[in-house]
């Protein structure tokens, strides 16, 4: 639940352009942020079988797509491996990742699987907007 409250309020903080823009104005805060989002994303796609698990990975999803319009937010998002993670989603189950194999509880026909994928679409579309960040996705 603590998480749930902690991802509503980035959310609304997000929302506002201002503080995305000031978010990615400070280095060590964005760096953390980012890290935080990559770690949690990732327990969500190995441990989070659950319609909870599974709204909080696309809410995590929706804050990096958020956070991945300003040009050191995407940089960051790269480092810190979330873009890997956004496509390894984003290609499976038509294109198995060998860097990161998706559980199969994260390929079902439910509706927040599918908004998952299309989350993780849109994420690396934004990332790719960064010429540096678009080879990787290449």
């Amino acid at each position: 639940e603590v998480v749930f409250c902690a991802v509503e309020l980035a959310w609304n903080l997000l929302d506002n352009s201002a503080a995305a823009a000031a978010l990615s104005q400070d280095p060590p805060t964005l760096h953390a942020f980012c890290r935080a989002l990559t770690t949690q994303m990732l327990g969500l796609l190995e441990r989070g079988f659950k319609l909870a698990d599974k709204e909080l990975r696309n809410e995590v999803l929706l804050l990096a797509c958020m956070i991945a319009k300003q040009e050191p937010c995407r940089i960051m998002l790269r480092g810190q491996g979330f873009l890997k993670l956004a496509l390894a989603v984003s290609i499976s189950p038509e294109v198995p990742s060998q860097s990161f194999p998706l559980k199969p509880f994260c390929q079902t026909k439910e509706v927040e699987d599918y908004e998952m994928k299309r989350l993780a679409w849109n994420m690396v579309a934004e990332v790719c907007e960064s010429e540096e960040c678009r080879s990787e996705a290449l």
